[in-house]
């Protein structure tokens, strides 16, 4: 058991999951992925897998604050929306990312291009999330960006630079 002064201490430090997802599929082949052993890809000869491969793959992160006492209802739209990703075409992977002890929530993932990311963000349990979103968070804030692939698996810390760059102030006090 955890005690007292431990939580207080984490308070407020984020924890993330692994980036995971199935990868960028096999016209491109696959990326290894926390999990799973998928071939790997190199098209030059640098040790950098997918260097050369020039392709531009839509990142997109999201950061909310969750209001009071929506931290179950939250969870049980995220779990809906993770189903739904697994089965999505040009869905490439994502990585969630909390506040230990806090409502401070974020979503990482990677689209083959932009067509599959628009599909999926209106459509299913995400579009089912969204019309709720205004009574479980008290705002949240999305910032698209394009990474290469041989940049996979994405960062968090360029994730949150994208967002403190681009993605205008908290909406929340």
């Amino acid at each position: 058991m955890v005690g007292w002064w431990m939580m207080s201490l984490l308070s407020g430090c984020p924890t993330s999951s692994a980036f995971d997802g199935p990868g960028l599929g096999p016209d491109m082949t696959a990326l290894t992925f926390y999990g799973y052993t998928l071939p790997s890809y190199t098209i030059s000869d640098s040790a950098t897998p997918y260097a050369g491969l020039d392709v531009d793959l839509v990142t997109v992160v999201t950061h909310t604050r969750l209001r009071r006492g929506a931290g179950r209802q939250f969870d049980e739209h995220l779990d809906a929306i993770e189903t739904q990703l697994w089965g999505q075409p040009g869905f490439i992977g994502f990585s969630k990312r909390r506040e230990i002890g806090g409502r401070e929530r974020w979503l990482l993932s990677v689209w083959r291009d932009e067509a599959s990311m628009t599909e999926f963000v209106t459509s299913g349990a995400h579009l089912a999330a969204m019309q709720e979103a205004d009574a479980l968070t008290e705002g949240f804030r999305t910032v698209s960006y394009t990474l290469q692939p041989w940049q996979l698996p994405p960062s968090w810390e360029m994730a949150v630079d994208e967002l403190k760059a681009n993605g205008g102030p908290r909406p929340w006090k």
